[in-house]
Protein backbone atom coordinates (compact mmCIF):
# COMPACT_ATOMS: atom_id res chain seq x y z
CA UNK A 1 0.00 0.00 0.00
CA UNK A 2 0.97 3.69 -0.77
CA UNK A 3 2.25 5.77 1.75
CA UNK A 4 -0.43 8.87 2.49
CA UNK A 5 -3.36 6.01 1.43
CA UNK A 6 -6.14 5.58 3.57
CA UNK A 7 -8.45 2.47 3.23
CA UNK A 8 -11.17 1.99 5.33
CA UNK A 9 -12.99 -1.28 3.63
CA UNK A 10 -11.51 -4.01 1.01
CA UNK A 11 -12.91 -6.97 -0.63
CA UNK A 12 -11.21 -9.99 -0.76
CA UNK A 13 -11.19 -12.99 -3.21
CA UNK A 14 -9.17 -16.13 -3.02
CA UNK A 15 -9.14 -19.68 -3.92
CA UNK A 16 -9.53 -21.46 -0.92
CA UNK A 17 -12.09 -20.16 2.07
CA UNK A 18 -10.52 -22.23 4.67
CA UNK A 19 -7.35 -22.09 4.28
CA UNK A 20 -6.24 -18.90 2.11
CA UNK A 21 -8.88 -16.02 2.81
CA UNK A 22 -10.87 -17.10 6.46
CA UNK A 23 -7.63 -15.77 8.84
CA UNK A 24 -6.41 -13.02 6.80
CA UNK A 25 -10.20 -11.83 6.08
CA UNK A 26 -10.85 -12.77 10.76
CA UNK A 27 -7.49 -10.74 10.87
CA UNK A 28 -8.50 -6.99 9.13
CA UNK A 29 -12.06 -7.11 10.11
CA UNK A 30 -10.57 -7.17 13.83
CA UNK A 31 -8.44 -4.31 12.67
CA UNK A 32 -11.14 -2.22 11.90
CA UNK A 33 -11.54 -2.81 8.59
CA UNK A 34 -15.33 -3.42 6.53
CA UNK A 35 -14.22 -6.77 4.53
CA UNK A 36 -16.19 -8.11 1.90
CA UNK A 37 -15.51 -11.93 0.68
CA UNK A 38 -16.69 -12.43 -2.89
CA UNK A 39 -17.98 -15.82 -1.97
CA UNK A 40 -18.56 -17.17 -5.36
CA UNK A 41 -14.76 -16.57 -6.44
CA UNK A 42 -13.41 -18.96 -4.18
CA UNK A 43 -14.53 -22.18 -2.45
CA UNK A 44 -12.71 -25.08 -0.33
CA UNK A 45 -12.10 -28.79 -1.22
CA UNK A 46 -15.35 -29.72 0.78
CA UNK A 47 -19.13 -28.51 1.21
CA UNK A 48 -18.51 -28.69 4.95
CA UNK A 49 -14.76 -27.16 4.92
CA UNK A 50 -16.51 -24.09 2.88
CA UNK A 51 -19.46 -23.56 5.30
CA UNK A 52 -17.32 -23.85 8.03
CA UNK A 53 -15.05 -20.78 6.85
CA UNK A 54 -17.75 -19.26 5.74
CA UNK A 55 -19.90 -18.60 8.50
CA UNK A 56 -16.81 -17.84 10.97
CA UNK A 57 -16.29 -15.11 8.59
CA UNK A 58 -19.69 -14.09 8.73
CA UNK A 59 -20.23 -14.07 12.46
CA UNK A 60 -16.67 -11.98 12.61
CA UNK A 61 -18.47 -9.42 10.82
CA UNK A 62 -17.32 -10.05 7.42
CA UNK A 63 -20.10 -9.16 4.39
CA UNK A 64 -20.49 -11.84 2.45
CA UNK A 65 -21.15 -10.41 -1.35
CA UNK A 66 -21.46 -12.32 -5.34
CA UNK A 67 -19.01 -11.09 -7.94
CA UNK A 68 -21.75 -9.70 -9.87
CA UNK A 69 -22.70 -7.66 -6.66
CA UNK A 70 -19.64 -6.37 -6.26
CA UNK A 71 -19.47 -5.25 -10.01
CA UNK A 72 -22.71 -3.87 -9.79
CA UNK A 73 -21.96 -1.77 -6.33
CA UNK A 74 -18.73 -0.59 -7.55
CA UNK A 75 -20.30 0.93 -11.19
CA UNK A 76 -23.15 2.11 -9.66
CA UNK A 77 -20.80 4.13 -6.72
CA UNK A 78 -18.64 5.75 -9.33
Amino acid sequence: MKKGVTVDNAAMLLIDHDVCIVYPALNAAHEGFEMELVADAGGSPSHLADQTALRMMEEHGVTMTSTNHLLEERAYSW
